[in-house]
């Protein structure tokens, strides 16, 4: 670990250098960072026997050593040994959100009223256009909104439900939006499913964790996941209740391109970017599919999306996600977040967001705690892997430079998929170069003050 301090460079030669890829001329206002970690959520099947024979031995403490508080699933009502699964999961603070299905609404209730503590949240039929169900005499898609609406009332009219949140459906296929409808009076939450690989690119080369949110099928600037989960929410928070990449490696060409797989190193840099991504885009938990390999599925590219293997080994991305959680992590009640004041400047890349996920560019997130102590996110939005050659990219660090008009009395450097060690620090530090790699760096900031002021109320 090196320590050391820069005075300001000069701010004409500043503008000479990297003119007008500085950026942030006005303080920016941080984000709760526990905001972030507690969006950060896991699919899991706790009612395959992939979870089940290995609940005890891998399931129980993978998940507290990862740190991650929310899971999603789907609901065996009257299953005890599921349900006691959730309550042990539940004991260390995990909170499930649970897909419904249309035939098990008829026992839903009672079955939320007995497992109400450990609800988040309760979603519509998960992917109705790939699993059609009947309701009330109508099958398929046109039986989804009657549904939402009889899911969103039952759960509204009864007090003891207030913290439950009602979702909307997951759609995973772009032209399947269509077919929805506005459900946004039955619902608290909007809802999508974000499959990078799934935007429709033939034939498919690379994906990266923006792609399809901007952008759908063909680079249309007005199909993208985002606006498009608007067209069934048009009001409400959003979430993606599954992301992800398989580390499966099969050819691009296969199974209509739908997911050719990474390595398990660009798992780990796009696992924990697409959380940063989603949370920028203000979507309020993500989903990353999912906790432990499904090496039972007959499905080739499914047996490895897991974030360990089947023996309970945490890969590379399940390890870099169980470091940012742990340097971000700062569980509390509400605060009111202050305002950091910095510019960014970097030559040859831009600090500016294109919606174009083919294109380097440095991202960045502004975190705070409730101790005052800020946490800068800074990463290179740029392919890591090429998928027709089913190799890595070598992307190079791109030197930032960090200038910091708020006084700072101690500055730390993480890299949470190398290690949770801090990598260097800088004592009273007025501006840093940063070598900013194509995952997460974070840059640990300790006012000379505290910064930060109780939430009204």
């Amino acid at each position: 670990m090196s320590t050391c301090s820069r005075p300001y460079a000069n701010v004409l030669l500043l503008t000479l250098l990297f003119g007008p890829r500085a950026a942030l001329a006005e303080p920016e206002k941080a984000k709760p960072a526990d905001s972030f970690v507690d969006g950060i959520g896991v699919n899991t099947h706790l009612l395959f026997s992939n979870y089940i024979d290995n609940f005890d031995s891998a399931i129980v403490p993978r998940l507290k050593e990862l740190g991650i508080r929310h899971i999603r699933d789907g609901i065996l009502l009257d299953d005890e040994p599921f349900k006691d699964r959730i309550r042990t999961l539940g004991a260390f603070g995990v909170k499930a959100t649970f897909i419904t299905r249309p035939p098990q609404f008829a026992g839903l209730v009672p079955w939320v009223k007995e497992m109400s503590p450990f609800i988040a949240t309760l979603e519509g039929p998960n992917e109705p256009h790939n699993e059609p169900t009947t309701y009330k005499g109508l099958t398929g898609m046109p039986a989804l909104k009657p549904y939402q609406m009889d899911l969103y009332a039952a759960i509204r009219a009864d007090p003891d439900f207030a913290k439950i949140q009602v979702a909307a459906p997951g759609i995973d296929w772009f032209p399947a939006y269509a077919s929805v409808g506005d459900l946004d009076a039955w619902c608290d939450l909007g809802n999508f499913h974000h499959w990078p690989p799934s935007t429709g690119e033939t034939p498919y080369t690379a994906t990266a964790p923006t792609d399809g949110l901007y952008k759908g099928p063909g680079g249309n600037p007005n199909t993208g996941l985002l606006q498009y989960a608007r067209t069934i929410a048009s009001t409400k928070p959003l979430i993606a209740t599954e992301t992800g990449w398989s580390t499966t490696q099969i050819k691009p060409t296969a199974d209509h391109g739908w997911d050719p797989g990474v390595s398990d190193q660009a798992a780990a840099r796009y696992s924990t970017r697409v959380a940063l991504e989603l949370f920028n885009n203000a979507v309020k938990r993500y989903f990353l599919y999912e906790l432990i390999d499904d090496y039972l599925i007959q499905v080739d590219v499914k047996q490895h999306m897991g974030l360990m293997t089947r023996d309970g080994t945490l890969k590379p991305d399940a390890v870099a996600v169980k470091n940012l959680i742990g340097l971000l992590s700062d569980a509390g009640p509400d605060f009111a977040p202050g305002s950091l004041d910095y510019t960014l400047a970097a030559a040859g890349i831009s600090l500016v967001d294109d919606k174009n996920f083919k294109t380097g560019e440095i991202h960045h997130t502004l975190l705070q705690k409730r101790d005052g102590t800020f946490y800068l996110v800074l990463w290179n939005e740029i392919l890591s892997y090429d998928n027709a050659a089913e190799r890595d990219i070598t992307v190079a660090d791109q030197t930032v430079t960090l200038k910091l008009a708020t006084p700072i009395r101690l500055a730390k450097t993480y890299r949470p998929l190398d290690g949770p060690v801090a990598t260097a620090a800088y004592d009273n530090p007025t501006e840093i170069a940063l070598k900013v790699p194509d995952h997460p760096m974070i840059v640990e900031l300790t006012p000379m003050q505290a910064a930060t002021e109780p939430a009204d109320g």
